[in-house]
């Protein structure tokens, strides 16, 4: 595979001076297994959009600080790019190593054509000048420049018979270039070039130096530039060079590098003290004392060709290499034993404990236990009785021992190497407590008191104390050394802590925290919730407080048996689940949500130390504070940092749309954006840009007006979609928060509209509208005509038919009166025919009465009840004169009816009153009886019921049949038609009912007519 001019010795590896440094800083690692596409790197860049630039074997390619991105070309001759540079469009310039020169367009990449006709075999290197113009050295004997200002135009700045190589835009605005074999480094001026003079560190020039093969990198903010020459096989020795008022000095860490024989492959300079030099072997990491002098800080990467050094607006130091990708530095305050120092089988240490001094004690996962000693950086190995991992690892500063909780317990004398087999006296341990008297308590299937023999003093305080389950009991008469164990407890318990001025031990149960009282535990529960506290570890500052840690409610702090504080995720917490803490001097370090966290004890500010801080994994286990630095146990292994670090990330990420799509096509990004009505998708492609947070940041979204509200999605879930959205004008708003809560400075927005279709166009509407009125008149013109004839005819026909009625129930009446009065006239002649003239006296004066009443209610539709029961008793009366003894009637009515206001139809009960007496009653033998009954059948209905004893129905129409003279009742039929007419168009109607009476003998015996009348 062809390489870079650049990198051509890269096979020609320097024998560097190996340094022992037990410590590293934390990494993260970039390579094809998470993304990137090749491990062969040569430069990365940072533009001013906040993306982070990879120029590699493999192309172009951008990361956002989730995704890599590879943009190309398909003009490219040559895959490979190098000469990462930013114009002041925001467009990133680079090359390859076919000497074309490409720039970016969005998510593409551009062949910059002016340049092709120019290109003549062989590299060639770029840079950017202040005036925005594109400077362009072909490893010949010219120097292009295009305006980028100015539609690329084009002029020769350089031309003469030497072979130019690098150019480059140094810190103050210079266009420096180098000639090839001459030694020389010039610079661009107005008239022509000026040779940059070589001096020494002291200002005296230095004609021995060899300078033919020069790059340049500038300080992170361009304070200065730095330069080195290329390793050939001619050079004499490694140096450094800085350039300051047009000339090249000769950097004091010159001789540091002659010493190591190191020979630079790439170089920068942080502006805070640090000065990074890659060579083909390592990074070599100087610092700058305050006295001035530079000193050797560290030696990283062993094994490492570094092609590239970089850091970010966020902190982080980049590295690129040749062969193994890109290294992080996030944070350059945090870092790592190498598992190769201890030399364990995992990486994961679960436990950690410190002596107070200069000694780290730790537990792998994987069992073993080792001794670190800080200062001399030794690593020694303790051998336990078990192989499997430690459930709890304290020191005991009383006595200066190490004890270790398998499943027994083992403890170990740094002084003599000496390790003791406490199986059977404390198993199953899970947190210790050494009190100063030489009582070491500890927890796990109960709580339990070790101490020795010949302490008399505690041996008689301690049952005062306590109550003891079993005393002086080690699987019977076993004991082991001179101690002693009183178990005060046999409930299962995780962590323990005695107060020592309150005299007051407190023990996390399974079922709720206590503190011992009066020789007998006292449970201790959340005074608000009512809640017992699960705790599972303790600290205590030097006030006294108790911090106490629980599985799911954070952290209590108590005082005098006083909750004073309950910290928890409201109060800046990742999680309410505490795994551990630790208590320094300034903080409260707890470890929760998978991550660290330093709690400030005066102010309550919260500092967070994560895996985008440098963190080795998300699984941090134990945390020891040592000298006022902390270190952290992780799945990855043991890291420190000191207490004041900061870790939060204050740089503003960056949102940005980088594209939307309606119905799967790209649309332009404007605010004059209108869509069609019949538009069914609406995509959004966001971009956030947070390099630190290694995909960790989050999105917010929300699109006006139909949302105010933000919608949350993660760095992945980078598409928006919308679907069948109703016609408007709309704003799409997105936002990124990073790792830390900090949100981006700007909001993305993308407004847009949904046009209405046409027939919602107000055009069409209007048309519309004037179309449905001009049919809507003549519809109802026609309409109203034809109404207007209709009613018209049916206001005439019913004046026809109500007279018709009128004039029928009129005749009917007057039909019935006569009727009546020829009945009661023959009564009056049979009477006098008798020769019965005080009957027909009294007949004829009931019967004028009668009479009189008939004819005032002939005139009348309606009449009282009154009325119409004063008619029938008189009509009775009668009708009884004629029948003389035999006849008996009865007119009755419930109490309830108010006969003066209920009205009727005139005479409707007269004709069946009449039936019942000329067709039942006249016909019968013996006594005759009728009865007329009112009744309500309900507020809106009056019912009569007429009721005789006589022949019945059947009997009476055979009689009629055998008459000679065939009759039929004048007044039943009428008052059925009148029935009729009375019903028309009611809905209530006069309904009458016959009901046939009957003997015992089954013989008829009467009839009853029920009428009910609706009033």
């Amino acid at each position: 595979m062809q390489r870079f001019y650049r990198y051509i010795l890269l096979f020609a590896i320097s024998s560097l001076c190996k340094t022992s440094i037990a410590q590293t800083p934390a990494y993260k690692h970039y390579d094809v297994s998470n993304g990137l596409p090749t491990n062969e790197v040569y430069e990365v860049k940072q533009d001013s959009k906040g993306f982070l630039w990879i120029g590699c074997e493999a192309g172009l390619v951008r990361y956002d600080g989730n995704r890599f991105k590879l943009l190309f070309n398909k003009k490219n001759r040559g895959p490979a790019i190098s000469g990462l540079r930013e114009d002041k469009d925001g467009r990133i310039w680079c090359i390859n190593f076919s000497g074309q020169v490409f720039f970016t367009s969005g998510d593409s990449l551009q062949l910059f054509e002016p340049w092709e006709k120019n290109y003549n075999k062989g590299f060639a290197d770029v840079t950017i000048d202040e005036g925005n113009r594109l400077v362009i050295s072909n490893f010949q004997n010219r120097i292009y420049s295009y305006d980028l200002n100015h539609n690329n135009a084009e002029i020769i700045m350089v031309n003469d018979s030497f072979t130019k190589v690098f150019v480059y835009t140094a810190y103050d605005g210079s266009v420096l270039f180098t000639l090839l074999d001459s030694g020389l480094i010039k610079k661009i001026a107005v008239s022509g070039t000026a040779t940059i003079p070589k001096l020494l560190e002291n200002g005296n020039p230095s004609p021995n130096l060899t300078l033919n093969n020069f790059v340049f990198y500038n300080s992170f903010s361009k304070k200065g530039t730095l330069a080195f020459q290329r390793f050939n096989p001619g050079n004499k020795e490694p140096n450094l060079f800085y350039y300051k008022q047009n000339a090249l000095y000769l950097h004091p860490v010159s001789s540091l590098l002659q010493k190591l024989n190191a020979y630079p492959s790439s170089c920068f300079d942080d502006d805070d003290g640090n000065l990074f030099v890659g060579t083909f072997n390592e990074l070599l990491w100087f610092k700058k004392m305050t006295d001035g002098r530079w000193i050797l800080f560290n030696s990283l990467l062993q094994g490492n060709a570094v092609s590239f050094i970089s850091k970010d607006r966020e902190g982080a130091i980049w590295i690129a290499t040749l062969k193994n990708g890109i290294y992080k530095i996030s944070n350059k305050d945090i870092w790592t034993i190498p598992q190769a120092v201890f030399n364990t089988r995992s990486t994961a240490v679960n436990h950690i404990t410190t002596n107070g001094k200069e000694t780290l004690f730790g537990a792998a996962t994987s069992g073993e236990i080792f001794e670190y000693n800080l200062k001399t950086k030794q690593n020694t190995f303790i051998k336990t009785t078990e192989t499997r991992d430690a459930q709890a690892l304290e020191y005991n500063n009383v006595t200066n021992e190490l004890y270790i909780s398998k499943v027994a317990t083992n403890v170990y004398s740094p002084a003599t190497k000496a390790i003791v087999n406490w199986t059977g006296v404390s198993n199953n341990a899970k947190d210790f407590y050494f009190r100063k008297d030489g009582v070491s308590f500890n927890s796990g299937d109960g709580v339990t008191a070790l101490f020795n023999s010949k302490n008399t003093a505690v041996k008689k305080s301690l049952p005062e104390e306590f109550e003891p389950v079993i005393y002086n009991y080690v699987h019977g008469a076993l004991k082991i050394a001179e101690n002693e164990r009183m178990i005060i407890a046999e409930q299962r318990c995780k962590g323990i802590w005695y107060q020592e001025k309150e005299k007051l031990l407190w023990v996390g149960f399974v079922d709720g925290l206590a503190f011992f009282e009066n020789k007998k535990p006292v449970k201790f529960n959340d005074p608000v919730s009512g809640l017992p506290i699960i705790a599972i570890g303790f600290d205590e500052d030097a006030a006294g407080v108790l911090y106490v840690t629980t599985v799911e409610q954070g952290v209590y702090t108590i005082k005098n048996k006083k909750i004073t504080a309950h910290i928890t995720v409201a109060d800046g917490l990742l999680s309410d689940r505490i795994k551990r803490i630790r208590l320094s001097s300034e903080y409260l370090w707890i470890i929760d949500g998978g991550a660290l966290q330093g709690r400030n004890i005066k102010t309550g500010k919260v500092k967070t130390i994560n895996t985008t801080d440098g963190l080795l994994s998300s699984e941090v286990f134990d945390v020891e504070v040592l000298h006022d630095t902390v270190y952290v146990a992780t799945a990855g292994g043991i890291q420190f940092f000191p207490q004041n670090i900061e870790t939060r990330n204050s740089v503003s990420p960056v949102s940005m749309i980088t594209a939307v799509l309606a119905d799967e096509k790209n649309i332009a990004v404007n605010d004059k954006t209108q869509l069609p009505y019949n538009t069914k998708n609406i995509t959004v492609c966001l971009q956030g840009i947070a390099l630190k947070s290694d995909g960790s940041f989050i999105y917010r979204y929300r699109l006006l007006p139909t949302d105010t509200s933000w919608i949350t999605i993660s760095a992945n879930e980078n598409i928006v979609r919308f679907s069948a959205l109703p016609p408007g004008n709309y704003t799409f708003q997105s936002m990124v928060i990073n790792e830390d809560g900090v949100l981006s400075k700007n909001t993305a927005e993308f407004k847009f509209g949904i046009q209405k279709p046409w027939w919602q166009q107000w055009w069409f509407r209007i048309l519309a509208m004037l179309i449905l009125l001009l049919l809507a008149y003549i519809f109802f013109k026609n309409r109203l005509k034809i109404n207007q004839q209709k009613f018209t005819e049916q206001l005439q026909k019913a004046k026809v038919q109500e007279e018709l009625r009128k004039s029928q129930l009129s005749s009917l009446k007057a039909q019935m009166n006569p009727h009546f009065m020829f009945n009661a006239l023959n009564s009056i002649q049979e009477f006098i025919l008798l020769n019965d003239k005080k009957q027909a006296n009294m007949y004829m004066g009931k019967f004028a009465d009668m009479m009189r009443m008939i004819l005032d209610m002939s005139n009348k539709d309606t009449i009282t009840l009154d009325e119409e029961l004063k008619s029938l008793d008189l009509y009775l009366q009668l009708e009884a004169l004629r029948f003389e003894e035999q006849f008996s009637y009865s007119v009755e009515k419930e109490e309830n009816i108010n006969d003066g206001y209920i009205n009727m139809p005139a005479m409707i009960i007269q004709p069946y009153v009449e039936n019942a007496v000329k067709h039942g009653l006249l016909h019968k033998s013996g006594e005759k009886k009728l009865n007329i009954h009112f009744s309500l059948v309900n507020e809106h209905t009056l019912c009569c019921t007429v009721t005789d004893n006589g022949i019945g129905r059947k009997r009476s129409s055979e009689i009629n049949e055998m008459r000679q003279k065939k009759y039929s009742s004048f007044a039943t039929g009428a008052t059925q038609k009148r029935l009729e007419l009375l019903n028309y168009r009611k809905k209530e109607l006069i309904s009458v009912t016959y009901q046939d009476l009957s003997d015992f003998n089954v013989q008829p015996s009467g009839t009853i007519v029920t009428i009910n009348i609706p009033i």
